[in-house]
């Protein structure tokens, strides 16, 4: 990652798990030697990897993506040097907690040019073996090129899956917002629609657009979408999204304690904070423009600076917290076009809706003055309450607020 400063590759926090990983799969040395773990999910983690194959194989079709610390070569030699790894014995088992020093040697001694690093994504028994196979099968038809992350192989172990990404050296969301201007901002969101472009041209849905799911790196002004884990194919066509009706077996409630209906089942896939009004009123038949809201919370929190902007823990506060910005008569609006009848008498919830001009200023007032009424333009064609009237990727690769913003002053 950028801005990382330990002076040795592999994490003593994460040392014993990485033992342990080694020691339960020891045919994974014999192409990767995984030296720190970088993300964790619910079913899945991550984890940074030397690649022994690198100089054995075509990378052609991924190198482009690819962004290797040059920190790391010193990194290396001081692991190897302050562990003495010279004096480790051939066996594995018999010192194993310098068993990572030991496969790191063998490969410094066997290969002189510089390392390149991976990313091995170790998805958990606990995960759906046909979302396993859906993520894998999406990434492959979407993975290395337009701005998604490619994918360099993956295979079982046990009741295990690891995929096998290139490593893409990206920052850390939350140290890097403070510092984008609203150019950077335009960068950043041209990338993460070429990827949804990318995708939704192929009917897939992402289902959990978020900045830890694009990896950016500033450096080289690109991004990638990472982790398909709730991807999910879409079905049929609109006039502008295309349909998923892939339904949630969970069963739901009303929203409203009056309401009598029978409960609606419809996916509530994402991540809290970053769900579409469809999603959230559990509306039977969602599509891709459940990823263009989360695009458009992504902006919104670039342009406030606020991370994480909406911040509930339940649906039914998320709703509350969309209505303080929307206001109640549209909500009523929203909740009657996705069959759902909502109401509220909160105090908080103002019954108009609150321009993005007055809430940025608000919220990051010396910012906000740098914001082009295109920005505004924007989130409001991505941030809108009917999925139908929503902006396209496609669409927002063409709004001048991407088109035009390298030319900001």
């Amino acid at each position: 990652m950028e801005g990382q400063q330990s002076d040795f590759l592999v994490s003593e926090r994460d040392r014993e798990e990485l033992q342990k990983m080694l020691l339960q799969n020891p045919q994974l040395c014999r192409k990767y030697i995984p030296v720190r773990k970088i993300g964790e999910g619910t079913f899945s983690k991550v984890y940074k990897a030397l690649d022994k194959e690198f100089y054995s194989r075509d990378n052609s079709r991924w190198l482009d993506y690819t962004l290797q610390d040059d920190r790391d070569i010193d990194r290396l030699q001081t692991q190897l040097e302050q562990h003495g790894a010279e004096n480790m014995k051939e066996n594995l088992n018999a010192k194993r907690e310098n068993l990572i020093e030991t496969h790191l040697k063998k490969y410094v001694e066997g290969e002189k040019r510089p390392p390149h690093f991976v990313a091995l994504k170790c998805i958990t028994q606990t995960s759906s073996p046909t979302r396993i196979l859906d993520e894998i099968k999406f990434l492959s038809e979407t993975g290395g090129k337009q701005n998604v992350i490619p994918v360099i192989e993956a295979f079982r172990h046990e009741d295990s899956v690891i995929v096998v990404f290139p490593f893409f050296m990206h920052g850390d969301f939350r140290s890097y917002l403070p510092e984008m201007t609203i150019e950077d901002i335009a960068l950043y969101m041209r990338q993460l629609f070429t990827s949804l472009k990318n995708i939704h041209s192929k009917g897939v849905i992402h289902r959990d657009v978020k900045p830890s799911n694009f990896a950016f790196c500033r450096k080289r002004g690109t991004g990638l979408l990472l982790d398909f884990g709730l991807a999910q194919q879409a079905r049929g066509d609109t006039k502008d999204h295309e349909l998923s009706h892939f339904v949630d077996r969970k069963v739901t409630t009303s929203h409203n304690p009056e309401d009598r209906r029978h409960p609606m089942r419809a996916s509530r896939a994402g991540t809290r904070g970053f769900r579409a009004p469809e999603v959230l009123f559990k509306h039977a038949e969602q599509t891709t423009a459940v990823d263009i809201w989360s695009a458009g919370v992504v902006l919104l929190i670039l342009l406030t600076r606020r991370y994480p902007f909406f911040c509930s823990y339940d649906d039914m506060d998320a709703i509350v917290e969309i209505a303080c910005i929307f206001g109640t008569e549209e909500m009523r609006r929203a909740g009657f076009l996705y069959k759902r009848r909502w109401t509220s008498d909160l105090p908080t919830c103002p019954s108009k809706h609150v321009t993005w001009e007055r809430l940025c200023s608000e919220l990051c007032p010396e910012f906000a003055q740098t914001h082009p009424a295109s920005a505004y333009d924007l989130l409001s064609k991505c941030l809108s309450l009917s999925m139908k009237e929503r902006i396209t990727a496609e669409a927002a690769l063409e709004h001048p607020f991407i088109a035009e913003g390298s030319e900001f002053s």
